[in-house]
């Protein structure tokens, strides 16, 4: 048997094209020497910190502080932690005979998976939340020498490229730098003080994230995100609420650079590639929303009943795509997951086998299933579509090697749902209710076909364009593109996700993948003008692009949540988010942050005040879960119960019990009240109007147990420990 030299270093088979006939090649370079040796050096050292640290570190609190790494080195180790940990698959054998760029663009987006389970290996052996930024790096500055044996891979565009790409770049990221411009603007959003609960979280050393609005109950979100975001705030030493931001970006540059690839997969040449961050941001529904613009200056109104008919032209949360890059939230990750996946479903290269495709989509499948269960469906529809488009292309491959890579896929599928098992019964164990996704048959059904058609006109046009020219060669890709995009336009159509219509969700999958064709179709007919007709048609069509999209973008910069509410004074202070001083609860919650440790539970009868997220502690309950909160817009019931389903009876018999504290009739009802909190083995901090709950406070001071560690003019603390406390008179 014949064997060939390849650039990497690798010998392999080119009879069989067999992975195994790689790797004890592989395992000689001095990089896994060097590998080997860092992380023996990283065992005993886990070891001997796991015997300094003790069994305390192992629990589920271990620090109220996490230490800053020196300023000069957080840029560098941020952006290791971005690439390198992902870069063990996305540069391993599995991935050689791809591009190149997709070999970085997977390394990004499967960093946080593989983060997450090293994450949890030194949580485990008890190492602190602040030494991980730096022990990480370490852990991963091997995955380098990977990138860095595929250098020559790497070719750097023209300078023609190169100042075309970063000026269409400028359009959507000069979008992102306006919303972030203004610091109250980008933690004031919803998304972001929620989002923050889990990622201080993370910080305060918690190994199961619990509802930072309900003491002892496990979030019903998936949160392997939110690890990799604790890591890179830690690494940045700034508040998540800022540094998701960074995060965002980074995803969304990832997005676009997939975007490009799967454009150049589909014969797409410089112009199609160049262009495909435009595309991916705005050829999502313009028709419709132009429609939404325009109608208003004719008075549309007065003349049809447009609130009937408003809903046929599209949903704004899709419009753009760019709009999910503005708060923090997970879907950033799944559409470049999503991205991904697409990609390695069409990509054909000589000798990357159905093991390789098997085990790369197995990852990223992995991935999105940890970060954005929803899109699971999604990605085992990606995979079911390339294994019925290569059966149904008979002529592309042989029998045997389309059995191989069916199997070979449906074990990574088969894989992924028996690992989601467990990890949603984890994520779900305390919900009781809410409601799931569910077969839609009603009216709005109709609308759904209309604005779904409204949607996706432009891509799905520019695919049908596509598949028409490039059919014969590229059946089984165009395949898995038709599929798929038929599968998601179906969910949106028979899928009703409650609470504000979730299933909008497939429509922006649908334009990740199909997107990617309008710079396709329209190239050659771009390409065909002289250069400056080029030029002037790519920038008329951008123009058009953010005219459409700039009004609506530029309400969503002023929308702080789902109605008008009061917008807090707050401020980013390194990892805390705090209240100015002239917002009467900063003292307080000043103290409760810095001199309380971590699993203090807050109690408060305050109506209007979302205190978690400040504070970085639990709340035993909200006591007014009817009104919208401050700097979060909506109230706290549609969260707890309509969303994620926790038992309101239970919600309520703590409100009670906060009500006969504040409020009791006597002292034997204050104390029975305090002793149902202490119940949870937990210290609790009471947070005192002194102006309206001076009764209160006053009974502390005759408590056992109870003392006060912060009063200013509006508001005290009293901080009870479980052990200490008893309501006997001194």
């Amino acid at each position: 048997m014949r064997s060939v030299g390849h650039p990497s270093g690798e010998i392999c088979s080119r009879a069989k094209g067999d992975l195994r006939d790689c790797f004890p090649a592989f395992l000689t370079p001095p990089s896994l020497i060097l590998s080997a040796a860092l992380i023996g050096k990283l065992f005993i050292f886990l070891v001997v910190g796991g015997l300094v640290f003790g069994t305390a570190n192992a629990a589920p609190y271990v620090s109220n502080e996490t230490p800053a790494l020196p300023g000069l080195l957080r840029p560098f180790i941020f952006i290791a932690l971005i690439i390198l940990p992902g870069a063990w698959i996305g540069f391993s054998p599995l991935a050689r005979r791809l591009d190149v760029w997709m070999r970085l663009c997977l390394s990004v987006v499967l960093s946080p998976l593989v983060l997450f389970a090293q994450f949890y290996m030194l949580r485990l052996f008890g190492l602190p939340v602040g030494l991980l930024p730096f022990i990480l790096t370490l852990i991963n500055a091997s995955a380098g020498f990977l990138i860095f044996k595929a250098r020559r891979e790497f070719v750097l565009p023209d300078r023609v490229t190169f100042v075309a790409t970063l000026a269409v770049l400028a359009l959507p990221l000069s979008f992102l730098a306006y919303s972030f411009h203004d610091e109250t603007v980008l933690v004031l959003r919803a998304h972001n003080w929620l989002h923050s609960d889990l990622v201080y979280q993370f910080l305060a050393g918690k190994l199961l994230p619990e509802e930072m609005a309900l003491a002892g109950e496990v979030t019903a979100y998936p949160w392997a995100a939110h690890i990799y975001q604790s890591i890179l705030s830690a690494t940045l030493h700034v508040a998540p609420s800022l540094s998701y931001a960074l995060t965002n970006i980074v995803w969304l540059l990832a997005l676009f650079g997939i975007a490009a690839l799967i454009a150049k997969e589909f014969g797409g040449g410089r112009i199609a590639q160049i262009t495909a961050p435009i595309w991916v941001t705005f050829a999502v529904n313009p028709v419709g929303l132009g429609i939404r613009q325009v109608a208003p200056l004719f008075n549309i109104r007065d003349i049809v009943p447009w609130d009937l008919i408003l809903p046929i032209f599209g949903d704004p949360r899709y419009t753009s795509v760019l709009r999910k890059y503005y708060n923090f939230n997970q879907m950033p990750f799944a559409f470049a997951l999503l991205g991904a996946l697409t990609y390695l479903a069409i990509v054909e290269r000589p000798d990357f086998g159905p093991k390789a495709r098997g085990a790369l989509m197995g990852a990223v499948l992995i991935s999105m299933l940890v970060i954005y269960p929803l899109f699971l469906p999604v990605g085992c529809g990606i995979i079911g579509a390339r294994i019925v488009a290569v059966w149904f292309n008979q002529d592309a491959k042989a029998r045997s090697s389309r059995r191989s890579e069916a199997v070979a896929l449906f074990i990574a599928m088969a894989v992924t749902c028996t690992l989601a098992f467990p990890y949603l019964e984890i994520i779900l164990q305390d919900r009781i209710g809410g409601s799931g996704p569910r077969l839609d048959f009603s009216m709005y059904q109709i609308k759904k076909v209309a604005h779904t058609g409204f949607a996706l006109i432009l891509p799905v046009a520019a695919f049908a364009f596509v598949a028409r020219r490039l059919w014969p060669g590229m059946q089984t890709a165009l395949l898995v593109i038709g599929l798929t995009a038929v599968g998601l336009i179906a969910l949106h159509i028979f899928v009703h996700i409650p609470n504000w219509r979730g299933e909008y969700k497939f429509i922006m999958a649908a334009a990740v993948i199909l997107t990617p064709f309008v710079g396709v179709a329209i190239e050659p007919w771009v390409a065909a003008l002289q250069k400056n007709g080029r030029i002037t048609a790519v920038f008329a069509v951008a123009a058009a692009s953010l005219a459409i999209a700039t009004p609506s973008s530029i309400r969503l910069f002023t929308e702080f949540g789902y109605g008008p509410v009061e917008r807090p004074d707050v401020f980013i202070d390194g990892l805390d988010l705090r209240y100015a001083a002239s917002e009467p609860l900063a003292g307080a919650l000043d103290t409760i942050r810095t001199r309380t440790p971590p699993s203090t539970l807050i109690v408060f009868a305050q109506k209007k005040y979302y205190l978690p997220t400040i504070a970085r502690r639990t709340a035993f309950t909200p006591y007014d879960q009817f009104e919208a909160l401050a700097g979060v817009g909506f109230p706290i019931n549609y969260m707890l119960f309509s969303v994620k389903g926790y038992d309101t009876q239970k919600s309520a018999y703590r409100v009670a019990s906060v009500t006969n504290l504040y409020f009791g009739d006597n002292d034997d009802v204050r104390a029975e009240a305090l002793g149902e909190m202490l119940a949870l083995a937990r210290p609790v901090a009471i947070i005192i109007n002194r102006s309206t709950e001076q009764d209160l406070e006053a009974w502390l001071g005759t408590t056992n147990g109870a003392a006060a560690i912060h009063e200013d003019d509006s508001h005290a603390v009293w901080l009870v420990y479980p052990n200490e406390f008893d309501h006997s008179s001194p």
